[in-house]
């Protein structure tokens, strides 16, 4: 179910994606909200399989995308 929904974020009809990611129309929080829920989902799904790796962080702004890594929030504690 949680892949379905994923899915469907991820992957919406192209006409449907530009308009959400459309900077130039003033609406730049919605497309920020957009990849935050994205995050969010991603993190749901990795916790509710186990994962305890490391995630590209959507909430981080970083030059690179390694400045964005991170290790998940409910992994055990190295």
């Amino acid at each position: 179910m949680l892949a379905d929904v994923r899915n469907g974020l991820i992957h919406a009809a192209p006409k449907q994606a530009a308009r959400l990611f459309a900077r130039d129309n003033g609406e730049e929080e919605r497309s920020d909200l957009w990849y935050q829920c994205g995050g969010l989902l991603q993190q749901a799904m990795l916790a509710s399989l186990g994962y305890e790796g490391q995630v590209l962080r959507r909430d981080v702004d970083a030059e690179y995308a390694s400045g964005a890594v991170s290790d998940v929030l409910w992994a055990p504690s190295s």
